[in-house]
């Protein structure tokens, strides 16, 4: 994946020239590539390339991080009434997400990222159980940790404070609101680091990149077609292009994909809401063939999101069914089908009034907050840090899993 390849070559840069770059440096300079990964990654590979570790020791400590994650989730929930005896149900939900085991293994920011939200999680939950301001302390560290591996957490850092300061007026203390302050420092700190090297404000390049070529470019496929989109997408980059300074081209890209956002705000709002709901259904079709190497011949780069755009539900059957074998697609439809039953198990939690409401609450931040800004770029990967919480939520409505189990029990004692 190209991603992999600019995290690994800014993790050596850090090292042999000590610039957070994640481009050739021996190439001339793109200002873009700056700001395109923000440093909590690069940094973490970083570690392992100044002792020249093999990737299979980066990939080893991935999946123990993985592991702790997974381990500090249920600890969580032990908290607020888990029932151990339904740790054989962890154990096959984890086993039917795969892409908690894939991008364990994956030079990606995902597993790390995981890791920084579920500590955010865990110390969120035990500060409104102990009211424990070490909590609160470390929930703040959990944030920025978050939001220098991952830009779509930046934007947290606003509901996170405004939810601490109520806190602080609620129970009469002021850790909250001071310890709020510490990701608002953090995240100005980026944007002032990322103006001084590139004369633009800006926490990521990427933001731009993903709201022009992908956002708003499938959004115009979806409408158009493939022709005519790419001519309007061209036809901005190559105005861009003609721009002196960095700060210009880019300011030029973010303003035409949002002039034509707003041009289409409900049509947009509709397909942005779509793509997300993929993304929760999403088997994790490209994660299984891009990790087991399955030769897709008929694929030919086009995804999912491609054909629904240009052949709605029955070219994406075509797509399926002439590039992938029976047995692929039979396990790809299993695992469709536990994620509509996760989602709707999820949803219980969310609205089950015998479920402690603080926790409800923090589950909800998480997974809504991901979910929503994920988009018409929905796939597994981007929603594969929420599975712990996701698994963890579900299986605290014990009310819900006594009926189901109570029923299965009828089914096959009949």
């Amino acid at each position: 994946m190209s991603d992999s390849y600019q995290y690994l070559i800014e993790a050596e840069n850090i090292i042999s020239q000590g610039i957070f770059y994640s481009g050739d440096l021996n190439l001339p300079i793109n200002p873009q590539n700056y700001t395109l990964r923000p440093p909590g990654y690069p940094l973490f590979l970083s570690l392992f390339n100044y002792f020249d570790a093999p990737f299979y020791v980066i990939l080893f400590f991935q999946n123990i991080i993985s592991i702790i994650s997974i381990y500090l989730i249920r600890k969580t929930i032990l908290l607020y009434n888990y029932d151990k005896k339904y740790d054989y149900l962890f154990i096959f939900l984890l086993f039917i997400t795969p892409s908690q085991f894939i991008y364990a293994n994956a030079i990606l920011t995902e597993v790390l990222f995981q890791f920084f939200i579920v500590l955010m999680f865990v110390n969120a939950a035990k500060y409104l159980k102990f009211k424990n301001p070490r909590a609160v302390f470390w929930y703040s560290c959990a944030l920025i940790g978050a939001a220098y591996v991952k830009p779509v957490m930046y934007l947290f850092v606003i509901p996170s404070t405004i939810y601490m300061l109520y806190l602080a007026f609620k129970h009469k203390k002021y850790h909250p609101a001071a310890f709020s302050i510490l990701p608002i420092l953090a995240v100005l700190l980026i944007f002032k680091w990322n103006y001084n090297r590139t004369q633009r404000i800006q926490y990521s390049s990427i933001e731009t990149i993903n709201l022009l070529d992908y956002n708003v470019k499938f959004f115009l496929l979806s409408k158009i077609g493939e022709e005519k989109t790419d001519k309007i997408i061209d036809s901005i980059h190559k105005e861009a292009n003609l721009l002196e300074t960095y700060n210009e081209n880019f300011t030029f890209l973010d303003t035409s994909a949002k002039n034509i956002i707003k041009e289409n705000l409900f049509s947009y709002t509709i397909y942005h809401l779509q793509g997300s709901i993929y993304a929760l259904l999403d088997p994790g079709r490209f994660d299984l063939s891009y990790f087991f190497m399955f030769k897709t011949p008929n694929a030919k780069n086009k995804g999912i999101l491609f054909h629904i755009n240009n052949g709605g539900i029955k070219g994406v059957l075509a797509f399926l069914t002439n590039s992938y074998s029976p047995i692929l697609l039979l396990f790809l439809g299993i695992i469709i089908l536990f994620n509509i039953i996760k989602l709707l198990g999820y949803l219980l939690f969310i609205f089950s009034p015998s479920i402690n409401l603080n926790i409800r609450i923090i589950s909800g931040c998480f997974f809504f907050y991901i979910v929503l800004l994920v988009g018409p770029v929905g796939a597994s990967r981007y929603l594969m840090p929420l599975v712990p919480i996701i698994i963890g939520s579900i299986l605290l409505n014990n009310s819900m899993l006594k009926t189901v189990s109570n029923t299965l029990k009828k089914s096959f004692s009949k």
